[in-house]
């Protein structure tokens, strides 16, 4: 579902397994997971309570060791010691989410809503509440340097948004893109993965 890359360097993962529409998840019988995929490998959330997730889709690492995920049944957070919290329920469909710089707010993509939560000291969250409008249902998202939010949204192309929710730009594209981000020397280069 996705990849990330924490403060300790270690590689995490939200996987799949057989659960991807198209496949055979009534053929599935391994449980999605949240795990360090390297140095180690080692499980970070498996189940919310006692219900195993199923097709997780979205990861966004913490500097202190947690992680937001989301998964068919709501988006979560797991902390260093690995206790899961839910963020959302399924009300909330996110296909993209981001933290701001500073880690006190939580970006979601919410259909054609980016909505935002203020996060805790101890990395749960509170205040749910509509940030910004899309022209299109989000998918992707990235923030830079200034705060400002790049959201993948239907053909239209990238949403820019402040760090205030206002509609900043719209960066066309020559079709729809499903992820966004930032890399290459001091992350100036804004990548996107085009749908076929």
């Amino acid at each position: 579902g996705a990849l990330g890359i924490d403060y300790k360097g270690r590689l995490v993962g939200a996987e799949r397994t057989c659960s991807d529409p198209g496949g055979k998840p009534d053929q599935c019988h391994e449980d999605a997971k949240l795990e360090v995929l390297s140095p180690t490998r080692e499980v970070l959330a498996s189940k919310f309570g006692d219900k195993p997730f199923w097709r997780m889709g979205e990861v966004v690492l913490d500097s202190k060791g947690g992680a937001y995920f989301s998964d068919d049944s709501g988006t979560y957070f797991v902390n260093a010691a690995k206790a899961v919290s839910l963020v959302a329920d399924k009300t909330v469909r996110t296909n993209g989410m981001m933290l701001s710089r500073d880690e006190k707010t939580l970006y979601l993509t919410n259909g054609k809503t980016v909505v935002a939560f203020d996060v805790q000291p101890d990395g749960t969250t509170k205040n749910q509440r509509d940030f910004a409008t899309l022209p299109a249902n989000g998918d992707g998202m990235c923030i830079d340097a200034e705060g400002r939010l790049y959201v993948t949204a239907g053909d239209a192309g990238i949403e820019v948004i402040g760090p205030d929710g206002k509609h900043v730009g719209l960066i066309p594209l020559p079709r729809s893109a499903s992820s966004v981000a930032f890399s290459g020397p001091n992350k100036k280069v804004l990548y996107a993965k085009g749908r076929s």
